[in-house]
């Protein structure tokens, strides 16, 4: 989809970009006049926008199944009245003073950015439970080392830096 703005001093209609929307807060420099306008306030509408068929029957099945009204579903009392929900919720939606992000949009910002399900260690995983053939790799955690191991290296070491010392002081230089 499209989006378009258009300048409230010049009318000059703008091609917008929504990633680039939501990081600068919908604020947008006209390049004619040199106004800065909100380009949220004045979003026009794409006439030739039509939405893409649907190819997949996945897609074709939850769109039916997103054309369909939801039962209405009441709420448990615990979670309208629960302080600690009430608390995070308002978190998320407060905004800052004068702009129009909150905690919410920046965290669906940033999943668009760097998505969860497409980090190499899930997709691994679920790839390897499909094909028994591949071969699981597992991660053992770092054992910790006993001082017996630093012992014994020490002693390695001094034993090597003597040999050292000892060639320089009883063979003959040339």
């Amino acid at each position: 989809m499209r989006y378009f703005s258009q300048c409230p001093a010049c009318e000059t209609v703008y091609q917008l970009n929504l990633m680039e929307l939501n990081i600068t807060q919908g604020m947008v420099r006209c390049a004619h006049c040199q106004h800065a306008f909100d380009a949220y306030s004045y979003f026009i509408a794409d006439p030739n926008y039509l939405p893409p068929p649907c190819t997949n029957p996945v897609l074709e099945f939850l769109s039916h199944r997103a054309s369909k009204p939801l039962p209405n579903i009441p709420k448990p009392e615990h979670d309208l009245n629960n302080p600690h929900l009430q608390h995070v919720h308002h978190l998320m939606v407060q905004n800052v003073e004068g702009s129009r992000l909150n905690l919410y949009t920046y965290l669906n910002y940033l999943d668009t950015l760097n998505p969860v399900h497409s980090h190499p260690d899930t997709h691994y995983q679920h790839s390897s439970q499909k094909q028994s053939n591949l071969p699981q790799q597992t991660y053992a955690p770092k054992k910790k080392r006993k001082i017996l191991y630093y012992v014994i290296w020490s002693v390695i070491n001094l034993l090597l830096i003597s040999l050292l010392i000892a060639q320089f002081i009883f063979l003959p230089q040339f």
